[in-house]
């Protein structure tokens, strides 16, 4: 048998473990890359949720605290409010999880995620001591809105939001 002399002193990689690293690395990148597609459909989903929380909270204090809470929307900013009082939209409240104003952006906290519009009147919706759905001033007729989109994957996800009842669901 030939043994290929190695000079003293130099070490380095064979060619297997070059293999073996690169075909690691691969097998990574193509797992990472396949996620990618997951992760942002759990973005979009994960703010549909908050959002159909934070809206059943406005409705859920304005029957705890008989007055009327609501949430407005601003679909250029991509943000909204939770509100306190008829047409008081100034009157943000306090959210008691942070202690900090009930304002979310979705730009900072679902980054990729657009408030792409809504079909309430005003842009907002209010709930009065019953959990009764109002918008600009009178009961809502119809089901209303929200559409958020994935700017990424062009996926869309809608929050709706019963008339009468006040029932917020997602489709």
């Amino acid at each position: 048998m030939c043994k290929i002399p190695r000079s003293k002193g130099v070490r380095g990689f064979t060619m297997i473990e070059l293999v073996v690293v690169v075909v690691v690395l691969a097998i990574l990148a193509a797992v990472g890359l396949s996620r990618m597609p997951v992760q942002s459909r759990m973005k979009l989903t994960s703010c549909r949720d908050r959002m159909m929380r934070d809206i059943r909270f406005a409705q859920t204090s304005a029957v705890t605290q008989q007055d009327n809470y609501g949430v407005i929307f601003d679909v250029a900013l991509d943000t909204y409010s939770v509100y306190q009082g008829a047409g008081n939209y100034a009157n943000v409240i306090t959210n008691p999880a942070t202690g900090t104003p009930y304002d979310v952006d979705l730009t900072a906290s679902f980054t990729g995620i657009d408030l792409l519009s809504t079909d309430l009147a005003g842009t907002f919706v209010e709930f009065d001591g019953q959990g009764v759905p109002h918008e600009s001033g009178a009961e809502l007729a119809s089901q209303k809105n929200i559409i958020l989109k994935d700017s990424a994957l062009g996926d869309t996800a809608t929050i709706s939001i019963t008339q009468m009842t006040g029932m917020v669901k997602y489709q």
